[in-house]
């Protein structure tokens, strides 16, 4: 039952507007006197005592803070507040708890332009879930303006009580620099809290720290251990990372099947380093029989991707007739992409020669037909060749 613009209590917040008796919560809707808490609206829940709900100010939980848009006149927001007891009525009536309804209220709220900024008032009585909520809010931008000094606070709160999640994302902030100063030892410290309690892209992104040896000392051990760790999760850049690990001997016995078996995994999920590297140990039989019609596929997909190695591996395969037809015009295709892509300078003078050697082979016409198709591939890539 909705009591609307009852005036029977004053609360510390403000007049109470509207109150909420349901299965699911106990809560009233209450305006904060004119002039204070920049004319905003609290929700509050009211605790449960025996089929009675508690009296008093003291015995009250702030859960929830509507800040509404200057725009807006003193009768708009009395409206509002029975909007919202009404939604929270209907929505506690199915089952929903006030969590749920709240967030489901302020986001229908935030789109109609009614409330500038939300806020969840548990955050600052300590509950982690909101304080991470909240560090997302300022993340995104959400209800309230994107303030990474901000995100970090919370993110570090919820942290400090073992929420997994912020203890990832404080992490990151650290390695980024952003709301906190760049610090890799910080950003290793959370980023292993959080790996330690399972969470997988943590995992991954420890194992880059230890191969990079950013905050902790270089430790290709260790890194491979986290690494295996996030790939058994399904993590794709992971099991691609792993795969190199053992194609190097890094911190693993050299393994070239089982960088291989790694690669593919990672392939499969669209990872193009791993196609392109896997196209490649086809190519040569590394870990892999000698299969150049495998090679052509997975080299093909990482390099429709825009992998340089792949598009140079790619045009070798063309330009040999392995696992393709011989074509000349599309060795010299793939040469031309791979030149204006990422490669070490002795790749690039080695794939700048093969395409020149192709060049010379076709006549004007070929020539100018194969460099328009480079135009536009560049072009449709938003690449500059």
């Amino acid at each position: 039952m909705i009591i609307s613009n009852s005036f029977a209590r004053t609360y510390l917040f403000g007049s109470k507007v509207a109150r909420i008796h349901n299965k699911s919560f106990q809560c009233c809707v209450s305006t904060a006197k004119e002039g204070l808490f920049q004319k905003q609206s609290t929700i509050i829940l009211e605790p449960k005592i025996g089929n009675t709900v508690g009296a008093g100010a003291a015995g009250l939980r702030p859960c929830g803070k509507l800040i509404y848009s200057s725009t807006l006149r003193t009768s708009d927001r009395f409206q509002f507040h029975d909007v919202i007891a009404k939604t929270l009525d209907e929505l506690g009536e199915e089952g929903c708890t006030l969590e749920q309804a709240l967030e489901q209220i302020f986001a229908d709220l935030k789109r109609r332009g009614i409330a500038v900024e939300t806020m969840n008032l548990a955050a600052d009585q300590g509950q982690a879930d909101a304080q991470f909520n909240l560090g997302g809010q300022y993340i995104n931008g959400e209800g309230v303006p994107q303030d990474y000094t901000q995100a970090a606070h919370w993110y570090r709160k919820a942290a400090e009580q073992g929420v997994a999640e912020a203890q990832y994302n404080l992490g990151f902030l650290y390695y980024k620099g952003q709301g906190v100063p760049k610090d890799y030892t910080q950003a290793a410290f959370w980023v292993r809290k959080a790996a330690e309690q399972g969470v997988a892209v943590a995992q991954n992104n420890l194992a880059g720290l230890y191969r990079d040896g950013q905050g902790v000392s270089k430790d290709y051990v260790q890194a491979a251990s986290w690494y295996r760790k996030a790939a058994e999760q399904g993590v794709a850049e992971a099991q691609s990372r792993l795969g190199r690990l053992y194609f190097n001997g890094q911190g693993v016995p050299q393994d070239y099947a089982q960088a291989a078996a790694w690669y593919r995994k990672a392939a499969e999920q669209g990872v193009a380093e791993a196609q392109s590297n896997l196209g490649a140990m086809y190519r040569f039989g590394q870990g892999v029989p000698r299969d150049y019609a495998q090679a052509v596929f997975w080299s093909r997909k990482a390099a429709e991707q825009g992998d340089a190695m792949a598009q140079a591996g790619l045009g070798i395969l063309y330009g040999a007739g392995l696992g393709v037809p011989q074509d000349t015009a599309e060795a010299y295709f793939w040469f031309d992409l791979a030149a204006a892509g990422k490669l070490d300078t002795s790749d690039s003078k080695q794939v700048a020669k093969h395409r020149d050697e192709a060049a010379s082979i076709l006549t004007p016409a070929v020539l100018a037909r194969e460099q328009e198709r480079a135009r536009k591939w560049f072009e449709a890539h938003r690449a500059k060749p």
